[in-house]
């Protein structure tokens, strides 16, 4: 790393601007990147509700494009944005990552001259009630610092929290601190600082080297005490958002954090990042959709905490890993992942963790300190349990969040004939704990036994969105979407349109609403294809107020391909689709909307690369743009703002997710719909892109570099796009989800079975089979457990 001399010149040339005439003034300084933004969130959160806000100044020194947008969208009195662009070293330059705080720090006082005082707050850093009040009435000199919590005792500060005075002796500190290379972005603690620096004795807590013991929560940051003392901040430097919603306390698995401090520090701390995140995406939709960083670390004994709020805005409910860890919901929607070795002292806490289910802490800490009521409850929740109904309800109201329990009330209604207390209870154990796979299936088969498959299809997505890989889920939706949309066809009436049944390679789906001026036109383009003769359309008149149905009927009767259904009621796009898709007989299908023109070869292209490669099961072209309706693919005008065209690298899901990829003229197999199901209704502007995200996530997709349609672009819809792009983040982050829990779940096994090969190696075979017996209870039957086990005991019999 390059070292920054100390330049006594460029030091002293900032010590000239003194506060002269100008009021003296003390201002907080953050430094936030694109990486630290929630963090910076909390921070600001924080310092907003300490009782000094309203007298110090913030400056927010921002480096990136979405940090500086964000906090310049924040009005709060006091807060002063500053580029990070701007900030130049004492000796000339831009400052490295490595000497960018005490750089700052160094330019601020150079910059503004009724500065007097500055206290860096580093975006990890968690400040107590009147924490900065304190370091400042001891500071007694040019600098304060809060010191590093050292087990052996040693004399480093932290420099997540420091007070700077104008003044030769601070900026000497701050050079010899740029000097240093060292800055609050490495972690590392600096000193032992120079004797014009003076330690603050306030305690810090630092959670990730826990042999400290505490009293209070973070919840109530002013409960918070080392003995009898007040803490001063809480430093969150170890904990990492390892995914969205998704944060390791502490990514060196040396250390151990006890289940009380996950509880009490950790856990606010996720909820508040929770909050953070929910703000920042209703500013930025696509904010945080990254892929996990560090994973690849993550093994059996590391602690986690998930974010777990289906109330969020535009939030999609989300997995929870697949880990051999066991999970405890926390309340505020936070759920602690407990490593199966962590040592648990509360027997109401081990008898909760020791079988299957989502219990809820409060739930557990109001049960008899015995843990037998837990154990009991436990039990109960097994299938082959045979406790009577009273025994049940005694234990359901003694736990009343306990989604098992509701479960197994449910199932004694259900086979009592009780159809509504079984679906009410069967809701309610939804509610308690979502992620019971039971309780979905036999809510869903209930709705689906009375033909509500509406509700039957909600239930089933739900599921499937947390954890798309339930193939026995799948197939359920797949029915009651059908069944949905067929329910809708009998509805509809078929106009006749002189339609002639014989084999079809492709159909074109087009739904009409106010489409009127633009049918024929779409017609021509269709029936002159150069695939005209294997073409089939269906036409779906979402009870349109226009007379396109005379349009259709009249070019039916020239080319015999058409069939036209009118709904009975005004139907979404999606729904017209699914309609389509029913009656479609068409071995590929494609959506066509009547203001697109297509190339005449378009579908030729398509089925070409079908037919080259079998195992493709969607293709598309490129796209090009026009501002102007009634074009045609050849004589059109270009959309000067959209750069005229769309064309797309090779495909990949991974770009996929991060852009819509898949273009407006796509062709697939009819056959997807069998194996994955209709368009997603719950979405009103990008089903089709959610549908190509199932697409592609199983199955192959491929683009040919060749511009096979023409969309327009209608300027109308400036809002509905900004929807769009709404919609289409809540679908990326409910496909990020389930991946992001996909590779945290395999990294999280992998590293498993790498700590039980050494611990088998050393002869510990028998520590090994307990622990994959306490795996068991969260991955039962799991295929890595299983040889473990075998291997474990074929050394054990020597």
């Amino acid at each position: 790393m390059t070292r920054e001399p100390v330049n006594d010149a460029a030091v002293m040339g900032a010590a000239q601007h003194t506060a002269g005439g100008a009021a003296a003034m003390f201002r907080r300084v953050l430094f936030v990147d694109d990486a630290t933004l929630a963090q910076a969130l909390v921070l600001l959160d924080v310092l907003r509700g300490h009782h000094d806000a309203s007298s110090a100044e913030t400056l927010a020194v921002c480096a990136g494009e979405e940090a500086l947008d964000v906090f310049h969208s924040i009005t709060l009195p006091g807060l002063r944005v500053v580029d990070a662009s701007v900030v130049t070293l004492p000796s000339g330059g831009q400052p490295a990552a490595a000497t960018i705080v005490p750089a700052v720090l160094l330019w601020l006082f150079g910059t503004f001259p009724d500065i007097d005082e500055l206290a860096y707050l580093s975006c990890d850093v968690l400040p107590c009630p009147c924490a900065l009040e304190r370091l400042r009435a001891e500071q007694g000199g040019a600098v304060c610092l809060s010191r590093a919590f050292a087990p052996d005792g040693g004399k480093d500060f932290d420099p997540g929290l420091v007070v700077v005075r104008r003044g030769r002796d601070g900026f000497r500190f701050l050079a010899s601190w740029l000097a240093s290379g060292a800055d609050s972005a490495t972690g590392g603690h600096l000193g032992p600082p120079s004797a014009c620096a003076r330690m603050c004795d306030a305690p810090v807590l630092a959670p990730w080297t826990f042999s400290q013991t505490f009293d209070g929560t973070l919840d109530d940051p002013a409960t918070l005490r080392v003995g009898s003392t007040p803490v001063a901040l809480v430093r969150m430097w170890a904990a990492a958002l390892m995914a969205p919603d998704i944060l390791v306390p502490c990514l060196d698995s040396r250390y151990a954090i006890p289940f009380d401090a996950l509880v009490r520090l950790h856990a606010p701390y996720a909820r508040l990042l929770g909050e953070a995140l929910e703000r920042l995406r209703l500013r930025k939709p696509n904010h945080d959709l990254r892929l996990p960083t560090g994973a690849s670390s993550l093994g059996p004994t590391h602690a986690m905490l998930s974010i777990d709020r289906p109330d969020m805005l535009d939030m999609p409910d989300m997995p929870l890993p697949a880990l051999p860890h066991l999970p405890l919901r926390l309340g505020g929607g936070c759920v602690l992942h407990v490593p199966p070795a962590l040592a648990l002292d509360d027997a109401r806490h081990a008898a909760a963790l020791a079988g299957p289910g989502l219990w809820d802490i409060r739930d557990i800490e109001a049960a008899p300190a015995d843990g037998l009521a837990v154990a009991e409850a436990q039990a109960a929740c097994a299938s082959s349990a045979s406790l009577d109904d009273a025994s049940i309800d005694r234990l359901a109201a003694l736990f009343p969040r306990h989604g098992g329990l509701l479960l197994r009330r449910a199932q004694r209604a259900r086979g009592r004939g009780d159809a509504a207390e079984a679906e009410r209870l069967l809701r309610g154990a939804l509610e308690a704990d979502r992620h019971l796979r039971t309780a979905s299936l036999e809510l869903a088969d209930m709705m689906m036994e009375r033909e509500a498959w509406g509700g039957a299809v909600d239930v089933l997505s739900r599921r499937l969105d947390m954890y798309p890989r339930d193939a026995e889920v799948l197939a359920r939706l797949v029915k009651a979407q059908g069944a949905r949309a067929d329910a809708l066809i009998a509805e509809c009436v078929e106009i006749p349109c002189g339609y002639i049944s014989r084999p079809y390679e492709v159909t074109s789906i087009v739904s009409a609403y106010c489409s009127e001026a633009f049918m024929r036109e779409c017609l021509d383009d269709l029936e002159g294809l150069s695939v005209a003769d294997r073409l089939e359309i269906v036409v779906v008149d979402a009870a349109s107020p226009e007379d396109e149905g005379a349009i259709v009927r009249e070019y039916g009767g020239r080319f015999g391909n058409i069939r036209l259904f009118r709904a009975p009621r005004r139907i979404s796009v999606y729904e017209a689709w699914n309609v389509a898709v029913r009656i479609a007989s068409g071995t590929s299908l494609t959506p066509f909307s009547t203001n697109d023109r297509l190339r005449s070869t378009a579908y030729e292209i398509l089925l070409g690369v079908f037919a080259q490669h079998p195992s493709t099961a969607l293709a598309f072209g490129n796209t090009k743009l026009t501002s102007q309706p009634h074009g045609t693919f050849d004589e059109y005008v270009p959309s000067a703002e959209s750069g005229g065209y769309w064309e797309w690298p090779d495909y990949s899901f991974a770009y996929n997710l991060e852009q819509p990829t898949v273009g407006p003229h796509p062709l697939w197999r009819r056959s997807l719909h069998d194996e994955l199901g209709l368009f997603d209704e719950r979405y009103q502007r990008v089903a089709d892109q959610d549908f190509f995200l199932r697409v592609g996530r199983s199955r192959e997709v491929r683009n040919v570099r060749e511009f096979t349609g023409l969309a327009w672009l209608d300027s109308g819809a400036v809002s509905r796009n900004a929807e769009s792009v709404r919609e289409f983040a809540t679908i990326q982050r409910r496909f990020k989800a389930s991946l992001y829990a996909d590779i945290i779940a395999g990294y999280v096994m992998e590293n498993f079975v790498t700590m039980a090969e050494v611990m088998l190696l050393d002869g510990r075979a028998a520590d090994v089979e307990r622990l994959c017996a306490a795996c068991e209870t969260r991955l039962p039957g799991h295929g890595v457990l299983r040889r473990l086990v075998a291997v474990a005991r074929r050394l054990a019999e020597g």
